[in-house]
């Protein structure tokens, strides 16, 4: 499972190095005052395209930890591994949404999911670790 969340951290923050540097190559023209419309909603879609592709990303990182095999008695592990695989797709779901044409204000829900589903994800796997190591490991693994 620790491993599993290990690569599911590395895809968000690779994910999220790739959207920001996106928003920064774009910035100076998408807030530049005299950007025309036109150009305006052409570099917000570049913006939109790449979180897209972050949002698949980690969509398919939510699948790969969906797919652990936990035993039926081991429900704290089932609990954690459901609640990081239902982190990963609340990430996808922001990412989904980002600059989207005509979406207004359900980013900052979808944000505020993604805070709550983070905590819930570290506190299961903390919860479902065997040993003070896991638990450390957890709780270093998640921190964002």
């Amino acid at each position: 499972m620790l491993a599993a969340v290990r690569q599911g951290q590395a895809t968000i923050d690779d994910c999220d190095r790739r959207v920001a540097s996106m928003i920064e190559y774009v910035s100076p023209l998408l807030h530049a005052e005299k950007t025309p419309p036109d150009v305006r909603a052409g570099l917000q879609q570049v913006v939109h395209a790449s979180a897209l592709q972050a949002a698949a990303r980690l969509r398919a990182a939510a699948q790969a930890v969906a797919a652990i095999s936990v035993l039926p008695w081991h429900r704290e592990q089932a609990a954690a591994r459901d609640t990081y695989a239902a982190d990963l797709n609340a990430r996808a779901a922001y990412y989904e949404l980002f600059l989207a044409p005509g979406m207004t204000g359900s980013e900052s829900a979808q944000a505020a999911a993604v805070r709550t589903g983070w905590a819930t994800a570290r506190t299961a796997l903390v919860d479902a670790a065997s040993n003070a190591a896991e638990r450390r490991q957890a709780a270093l693994l998640l921190t964002h």
